[in-house]
């Protein structure tokens, strides 16, 4: 299983994951060591980090399917973004 992690299920109940499944949080990819109910995928007991591949694009619009971490080129102005997690949303910022 690969996805985005979710916390809790559409009923409202914690999310489980099992030994195995491999999720998205935070623009990374973790794996589950072992079986687990609610517990954050950077909590190392439960979830290992994979490899992180960061992603360049240029052009004069960003992919549309960025990353936190990804780079990229804008060939119309010239400047270098990162897309960063703001805590309350994720964004393209300058650098």
């Amino acid at each position: 299983m690969k996805s985005n992690y979710k916390a809790y299920t559409p009923e409202g109940l914690p999310s489980s994951y099992h030994e195995g499944d491999i999720v998205r949080y935070k623009g990374r990819s973790f794996e589950a060591k072992k079986d687990s109910t609610g517990e954050l995928p950077t909590q190392t007991e439960f979830w290992e980090e994979l490899a992180y591949s960061v992603k360049y694009t240029s052009g004069t619009n960003p992919h549309s399917t960025p990353q936190v971490g990804d780079k990229w080129f804008d060939t119309s102005s010239g400047k270098l973004y990162t897309y960063i997690d703001a805590g309350t949303s994720n964004q393209w910022v300058e650098i």
